[in-house]
Parts: structure tokens; sequence; C-alpha cells
């Protein structure tokens, strides 16, 4: 399975393909409308075939980009595994953590396609608890993290503080929905006040440890 995303564009195989419809095929056959994701707008999602829109490629482009030279990554906010397809599919070595609060019935059956890959697991939970259980556990540290969870400023500021005691140094934080104000104004606010050094883009801010 292989997807590829340049500064021109992107590209994947027909593996790659394969994995998508299934995943598409999920979340309709549950009969609840998608949520926004890498691959589509909210609510947008209505045919297994349907290709990743083209307005949101730069989402796309920083995720692949940043799982082809990573190691392990951890998500903040699986959805219904797209993002996590596309960074599987970026690197066969990457090995993919996903939290997820559970609050769409296609999720859980996502992540259990996902396991099969033999590179994925995951847990249902609130992230702003279970990841200081994760930290106390003493995980291996992540060199990715790709947050797409609370939309509220309170939610968002947590994750980014959770993710900070995950991160190895050297690693990245993909944060997404910076057209949303609550994600946007937490990024802000921690590289403001130097929890993170970064960039904010139209629609991902890439963030590092200072």
């Amino acid at each position: 399975m292989k997807y590829t995303a340049t500064v021109s564009g992107e590209s994947w195989d027909h593996e790659f393909e394969q994995a998508l419809k299934a995943l598409n095929t999920i979340v309709l056959a549950h009969g609840e409308p998608i949520e926004g994701n890498a691959c589509y707008w909210d609510l947008e999602l209505k045919d297994p075939n349907q290709r990743p829109d083209g307005r949101i490629l730069k989402r796309r482009q920083a995720l692949g980009s940043a799982a082809k030279s990573a190691g392990r990554v951890l998500e903040i906010g699986v959805n219904a595994g797209h993002a996590a397809l596309l960074m599987l599919a970026s690197n066969p070595a990457l090995d993919y953590f996903g939290v997820d609060i559970g609050a769409h019935a296609y999720t859980v059956p996502a992540l259990r396609y996902l396991n099969a890959t033999g590179r994925a697991k995951g847990l249902i939970g609130d992230s702003a608890k279970a990841l200081p259980v994760l930290r106390v556990d003493g995980v291996e540290p992540f060199d990715l993290i790709h947050i797409d969870g609370a939309h509220d400023l309170a939610g968002a500021v947590t994750d980014l503080v959770n993710a900070r005691g995950l991160l190895q140094q050297g690693g990245t934080v993909i944060v997404d929905d910076m057209h949303l104000p609550g994600p946007l104004e937490a990024v802000l606010s921690m590289v403001g006040d130097g929890w993170y050094t970064g960039s904010i883009g139209e629609h991902v801010a890439e963030l590092r440890l200072p």
C-alpha cells in the first residue's frame, strides 16, 4: 500500500485505493454523516469510490510528508481512519496509535480495519484522560503527533499540553482545523507562550518543541 504526497500533488497505488474504499464503505454502512477529515469535508462522503477532495490537498501533503520520516505516530481524533490510512500508506515502517472519544458509530469498526495492517493500534476514550495515563505508563515517545480532536479552545489547549509530554525531542506535532477558532487560538497561545515553535498554514499548524 502506497500513498505519496509532493508539493505539486499526490498519488497512490491500487492497494491504497481499495483500503480507502473499505473505510468509506464502513462509514456509509453505519448511516451516519461523516465528520470532516484529511480526505473529505463534513458530510460530503456519498460514495465508497469517492476520490479525496482536492480542496484539502494541503492537509494530506502535510500529513504524508511528516509520516514519511516518522517511526511512531500518535493521533488524537481517529474519526473514520482516513488520516491514519494516509500516514500508514506514506511509510511502510510506521507504527500508529490512535485515541478517539468514540462519538461516531463508524470509528471502532474503522480502527478494527486498520488494526488488520499489523501496524495500527488504538483506544476509545477521552484524550484529556487517556494521554496522561500513557505518559505515566511510560509509553515510548512519539516522533509525530497528529491532533484532530477537540475543537473548543480549552480542549485544544489540553491536547497540546498533553502531546508535549509524549513528543520526542525533534519530533513534529501537526494540528488540524486551523480554520476553526478553538484550535487556531490554542496554537497561537501555545506558540506565543513558548511551549512550541512552528508555523501556521491554511489547514494545519506544524509545531515542534522549542
